[in-house]
């Protein structure tokens, strides 16, 4: 897709705009997929951002909402995991961690 609608991209901000409210810096509870999901569902905007023919608008908003949703909590996870992983891992020397006299 090389040129998007406004709709669709009213539409992604929406879901962007809940996104960083439940995650961006915070600690995201095990909650937040359903969390956010219900604070889209009862946005304003997302009435107005809806994607597809009159028929089936409401399936193909809910698929791409739930998509980009999908890949936006797995970066954020990845990001917090490598975050947390490079908190804990403990300071070696530059010698490639031997100590001098090992």
């Amino acid at each position: 897709l090389q040129v998007p609608s406004a709709r669709l991209l009213g539409l992604l901000q929406v879901v962007e705009d809940h996104v960083e409210r439940f995650t961006v810096e915070k600690i995201a509870p095990g909650t937040v997929y359903t969390d956010i999901i219900e604070s889209i569902l009862s946005d304003d905007r997302t009435v107005y951002a809806s994607v597809g023919c009159q028929s089936h608008f409401v399936p193909t908003t809910a698929e791409i909402a739930y998509f980009f949703l999908r890949c936006r909590l797995h970066f954020f996870t990845r990001e917090k995991n490598k975050a947390s992983r490079a908190a804990k891992r403990p300071v070696r020397p530059a010698s490639g961690g031997r100590r001098p006299g090992d």
